[in-house]
């Protein structure tokens, strides 16, 4: 995970958020758990941009002394 820059985990995160809502379409919400099934996939597609964004970030910080 060193050599991958902060571009690239954030097009990682946003393709994974983009596989979780599209998942959330496919759920059936018309039930209480199909409800919160669908909510909850939402709410891991945020997740996993807010992780690419810590990661990516991650990276950067990873390497002090390397300018």
């Amino acid at each position: 995970m060193y050599g991958l820059t902060r571009g690239t985990i954030t097009l990682l995160g946003a393709a994974a958020a983009g596989v979780l809502v599209w998942l959330a379409t496919q759920v059936d919400g018309g039930s209480n758990g199909g409800y919160w099934a669908v909510y909850g996939l939402i709410a891991a597609a945020g997740l996993a941009m807010a992780f690419s964004q810590i990661f990516g970030g991650w990276t950067k910080w990873a390497c002090r002394g390397c300018r």
